[in-house]
């Protein structure tokens, strides 16, 4: 026993050395094992963002994102700003840290719901001068060639800091009037970096009475409603205030998206509570008459328009229920009656 005290008495400082190397790889391997862990998760929710490319007009999603604003009088002037966005819309947060160059063409014709026709000969030739768009002060009129197109080649939204493109997108006055010539313009945004979404959207103005809160609430205008697995209700208008609209639940649900926007502010219960994660279509009461709905808390200085997402609940092609377009309107219907003033 006294012989092996003292062998380790003499080997204690190699012992020491030992045991302390150990420790350290224990430790070096405990942290690099995290610090990849912390990576991954990193990744896992950048990936998750969205796409650094979009737009308040235009989408990537495979469904036609046709808007036709709409303006309170005839005498009102139809521009349309169009944004373009360096970051996954509306999470200004997330945007590039690197420069975005994409390009932009216009197309102006007509659109039945599900084809695009751009105009041609002499509806092309006959064309008013009030058609055009606006980029960063130069102006490009659609009757200025025979391929009723413009483009803008070289748009470059600057990295690093929110500073969105705006496309202002211009329309005959006839468009308000009684006789409408109902005119769109197409437009397509394609991003140089090709890991980027390629934008597309319909635009298109008319005239519409303001309900006496000063918003109107209106489904999207699509040739045949049942085709589609989603339904864009819009809403838009002035002042301040709180709105309430309307569905019923049994045939569509809302997009959860819209009720976790933070930016957004609902009135739940006598009180305002900003979207969050915590909110869900249960959140939010139901009738008497069956339908669900949502007051949304708005200030047209700040936001002046609202595109909701609805989709159907059953999707499958033996589903009984009834998606046609007058059904449709009942379920989430296209009037003013249903934007109340609070």
């Amino acid at each position: 026993m006294n012989n092996w005290f003292k062998t380790i008495k003499k080997s204690w400082i190699t012992i020491w050395l030992i045991s302390a190397v150990i420790c350290c790889s224990v430790l070096f391997t405990y942290a690099a094992y995290t610090r990849i862990n912390i990576v991954k998760r990193v990744v896992s929710a950048d990936a998750g963002a969205g796409a650094r490319f979009s737009s308040d007009y235009m989408t990537a999603q495979n469904i036609n994102m046709v808007t036709r604003k709409a303006f309170p009088t005839t005498s009102s002037d139809p521009l349309v700003p169009v944004h373009i966005f360096n970051y996954p819309y509306p999470k200004s947060a997330l945007y590039r840290n690197v420069e975005t160059e994409y390009s932009l063409t216009a197309r102006i014709g007509t659109y039945d719901g599900s084809t695009f026709t751009a105009l041609t000969g002499s509806a092309l030739e006959g064309l008013s001068n009030d058609y055009y768009v606006t980029y960063k002060g130069t102006q490009k009129k659609f009757n200025t060639s025979d391929v009723a197109t413009v483009n803008f080649s070289s748009c470059i939204i600057p990295e690093g800091r929110v500073a969105p493109d705006i496309f202002y997108v211009h329309f005959d006055s006839d468009e308000l009037g009684d006789n409408p010539p109902e005119y769109y313009v197409e437009m397509v945004a394609t991003p140089l970096d090709s890991s980027l979404p390629i934008l597309r959207g319909y635009v298109a103005v008319r005239y519409a009475k303001l309900s006496d809160s000063g918003w109107t609430g209106e489904l999207e205008e699509l040739s045949n409603l049942k085709t589609y697995d989603a339904y864009n209700y819009i809403l838009q208008g002035n002042g301040t205030g709180r709105i309430t609209f309307k569905w019923d639940p049994t045939y569509l649900t809302i997009n959860k998206q819209f009720l976790q926007n933070p930016e957004y502010t609902f009135y739940i219960n006598g009180g305002e509570v900003n979207g969050s994660g915590s909110l869900s279509e249960s959140s939010f009461p139901t009738g008497g008459d069956g339908m669900k709905s949502i007051t949304l808390v708005v200030n047209s200085v700040q936001k002046n328009r609202y595109e909701v997402q609805f989709y159907k609940t059953d999707t499958s092609e033996s589903s009984n229920y009834d998606y046609s377009n007058s059904a449709i309107k009942d379920y989430l219907p296209d009037s003013d009656a249903w934007v109340e003033a609070e």
